[in-house]
């Protein structure tokens, strides 16, 4: 397991679209955020499920998603 990377309250690269919940986008909004995720990889964010999850599921929203991620955030 890699090293925790020193907190300084942000991550490195840029950060993913918000994803709306358009299914003819979500193949880029994957992408960008598997990246977003490589680019972290050693910060305790990403290193969790849990955080890297929820890091996620921030980047979701919009009125054809809302439900659903509510829903996600329930269950984690």
């Amino acid at each position: 397991m890699a090293a925790l990377a020193a907190q300084t309250g942000c991550l490195h690269g840029t950060e993913p679209k918000i994803f709306n919940g358009d299914h003819k986008k979500v193949d880029v909004w994957k992408q960008q955020f598997e990246t977003y995720w490589v680019l972290n990889d050693n910060h305790e964010v990403m290193m969790l499920p849990y955080y890297r999850t929820a890091t996620a599921l921030s980047l979701i929203r919009g009125p054809l998603i809302n439900d659903w991620v509510s829903d996600q955030i329930q269950i984690l």
